[in-house]
């Protein structure tokens, strides 16, 4: 019996190995390194506003929590539209000229100015919404926004899309961790009980801003040559992100869209409760950036050795994806009034509210696969931004309809049911795609 059960361990240690050699996970320079270091400063700004939950809660309390949330909802898509598409389709140009340092410096310039005009595109439009709103709410909401989305700012000056496609990423990793981590002491040590909103906006943005003004001005491998900008090199940047920008904007103004949707039937105090799940299950779902940023290129290679090899590779990821979505959500899950408690967030509704979002975790792993690596990978963005349109207005409509029935729980519910439609949807690409008479064909 025991030495049955030895054999059992062996096996499945063996099979393991295997599995990760072929993924390249352990390599000097593969997935797992990536990951760690691309994870090490993204997981910060991830695990930053889930932080600052209990400092905001306990000190301003949750109706001030709640409005500052909805400050971060803006502010995350500023991020997502100055972003861009850039990510994977600059760092892609990036990585076909890294040694041309006159090329690269010219798809640096460029990409910089695009993300300039992005922001203060977000600038204009703010300016506009603030002078039509009509509720006191989203009066302060709005001008807290301006010096929030200065930490867009700081994401512009260290720019990790670039190194990432130098292959050396160690040092803008760093100082992206050390604006992250500036930032959440800087408002440990001075929101107060009286702090207003604005003020606390104010201390979120600038410790990053003042990190990576100094990472621009003494780390890039050279100097940065505006005369190289080039109007027409700015629009072809823009063009050839369009879809991948279309999905982002779309994931992240969904994702985040539930605080402004409670907001409409109940208070503030409510949206901070749903917040407070929420930021949990984002953060959850959030680990799976920077490995999707690892994985992506070596994705896109496999492809490029062949179809089917492309599809072999997709296939051991997604058994990765899986399985650790699935330990992830249980934990979530089972867990929920404990992890809900810690928080601060005591109110059983909030527990409720991460049930619902773990196991939409578990989906949304999975489409990250089947969508953004596989559709993506094979030039197929415009399908996979079609399939994120039907979802979001399936989405939208539930979360309305639900909301108004079951209020904090609604857009939870929605949530799980839009993601339901999209993994509906790439699968029927996906299965082609993935299929043994396609991989002959191609």
């Amino acid at each position: 019996m025991n030495n049955s059960l030895q054999k059992s361990k062996t096996r499945v240690s063996q099979t393991l190995f295997k599995y990760f050699r072929k993924l390249k996970f352990f390599h000097k320079e593969g997935v797992a390194r990536d990951t760690l270091v691309l994870g090490g400063a993204q997981a910060l700004g991830y695990l930053l506003p889930l932080a600052a939950m209990p400092i905001l809660i306990h000190r301003v309390g949750v109706q001030t929590y709640g409005l500052f949330v909805l400050v971060q909802m803006f502010g995350l898509l500023t991020q997502a539209v100055v972003d861009y598409g850039f990510p994977f389709t600059a760092t892609r140009a990036v990585v076909n000229v890294k040694n041309d340092c006159v090329e690269r410096n010219i798809i640096l310039v460029n990409v910089t100015i695009a993300k300039i005009g992005l922001y203060l595109l977000c600038l204009i439009l703010a300016t506009f919404a603030s002078l039509v709103s009509t509720g006191m709410d989203y009066a302060v909401v709005l001008k807290a926004y301006f010096p929030y989305s200065l930490l867009t700012l700081s994401s512009l000056l260290i720019p990790l899309w670039y190194f990432q496609g130098l292959g050396d990423i160690s040092r803008a990793a760093i100082f992206t961790s050390i604006a992250r981590l500036s930032s959440l002491l800087i408002l440990f040590i001075f929101v107060r009980p009286t702090s207003t909103l604005f003020y606390i906006a104010w201390l979120y943005s600038i410790p990053g801003i003042m990190v990576a003004a100094f990472f621009w001005l003494t780390s890039l491998p050279e100097r940065a040559d505006w005369r190289l900008v080039r109007m027409h090199r700015v629009k072809s940047l823009l063009e050839e992100g369009r879809h991948v920008f279309a999905t982002n904007v779309l994931s992240i103004g969904l994702t985040n869209a539930g605080p402004f949707i409670i907001s409409t039937v109940s208070g503030s105090a409510t949206v901070g409760l749903y917040a407070a799940a929420e930021r949990v299950a984002k953060t959850i779902s959030y680990i799976y950036g920077p490995l999707t940023q690892a994985i992506y290129p070596r994705v896109v290679a496999a492809f490029q050795v062949g179809h089917e090899s492309g599809i072999d590779f997709l296939k051991r990821v997604l058994l990765l994806y899986i399985g650790s979505g699935i330990v992830l959500g249980a934990i979530a899950f089972f867990g929920a009034n404990y992890i809900m408690a810690v928080l601060g967030a005591t109110n059983g509704e909030s527990a409720n509210v991460l049930r619902w979002l773990a196991v939409w975790v578990l989906v949304s792993i999975v489409n990250n696969v089947v969508g953004l690596q596989l559709l993506t990978a094979l030039d197929l963005s415009r399908y996979y931004m079609k399939c994120f349109l039907v979802s979001s207005l399936v989405y939208l409509a539930s979360a309305f309809l639900l909301t108004r029935s079951l209020v904090i729980v609604g857009p939870a519910v929605a949530l799980l049911i839009g993601e339901a439609c999209l993994f509906a949807l790439v699968a029927i690409k996906a299965r082609k795609l993935m299929s043994r008479d396609y991989a002959a064909k191609n």
